[in-house]
């Protein structure tokens, strides 16, 4: 049974994970009215987090960095394709210098390109591809964490 004191605590404990956090979030400013990745980084900038909102060059970054920091957050747009590790490296330089270490990684980019009907695709291709869209952003990462 939910009490008052159980509410309590529980909004708590999420107030200390994400306050003070610096969260970077790929994938989160392609889709202006919304989504998956934009939710989750302005929900945690709500919760005292500081986010890195990441994507792809003319994306909606901006626009979600402002609404952040509108809402009293604190927030940074860059500009990055992580299927280009030389950007990864300038962006995540960038986020450790204007927001601090990272603590959280949200890995939301995604491509709109097909790989072939479920059926017919290799599952050890799609693992392969899937962890190595992870691997690229771990740069982003402080040394020696995973």
């Amino acid at each position: 049974m939910a009490t008052a004191k159980n509410l309590y605590l529980r909004n708590k404990a999420k107030e200390k994970l994400a306050a003070g956090q610096v969260v970077v979030g790929s994938g989160t400013g392609t889709d202006p009215a919304g989504g998956v990745g934009r939710a989750v980084v302005t929900t945690l900038a709500r919760e005292g987090a500081k986010v890195a909102i990441v994507d792809m060059p003319g994306s909606a970054a901006g626009d979600v960095a402002k609404q952040v920091c509108a809402e009293g957050g604190t927030a940074a747009a860059l500009e990055a394709d992580v299927t280009d590790m030389k950007q990864v490296d300038h962006m995540a330089g960038a986020v450790r210098s204007q927001l601090g270490p990272v603590r959280v990684l949200i890995n939301n980019a995604g491509t709109q390109r097909a790989i072939g009907p479920v059926w017919d695709v290799d599952p050890r291709f799609a693992a392969q591809r899937s962890a190595g869209q992870s691997l690229r952003l771990f740069p982003v990462l402080p040394r020696g964490r995973a």
